[in-house]
């Protein structure tokens, strides 16, 4: 391990298949920092700690897809602002609303009704 090093990134590497690679990786003794999976856009990744301390990343591309038929998982940021919107109409409600865990739970669970129906 390369000592005082402030490095946080990982190495990248791009490999053939990454699946065989990661299996390759764990009879070495590298511990997962997460196991291989396949982003929306057709990368699959690991990233992995070898036995000497140094952070990878390993990358193989499984499919191509055009900029212009990529679709983005916007259900995640919608779900994001949707829980700030919470947060904030709770904090706007807080002098009027007694304080419990209990209520602001409540507030919850009901603006999320709101919000599916």
């Amino acid at each position: 391990m390369i000592r005082g090093s402030a490095r946080k990134a990982p190495y990248t590497s791009i490999v053939d298949d990454v699946d065989a690679h990661a299996e390759q990786a764990r009879k070495a003794g590298a511990k997962f920092v997460y196991e291989p999976f396949t982003h929306f856009y057709g990368d699959r990744v690991y990233e992995c700690i070898d036995p000497e301390g140094h952070r990878w990343k390993f990358v193989q591309q499984v499919f191509d897809v055009e900029m212009k038929t990529l679709k983005r998982p916007t259900y995640l940021l919608k779900r994001l602002l949707w829980r700030l919107f919470i947060i904030l109409v709770l904090e706007f409600l807080k002098p009027f609303v007694p304080q419990s865990p209990r209520n602001i739970a409540l507030g919850i669970h009901y603006l999320d009704i709101l919000h599916h129906t």
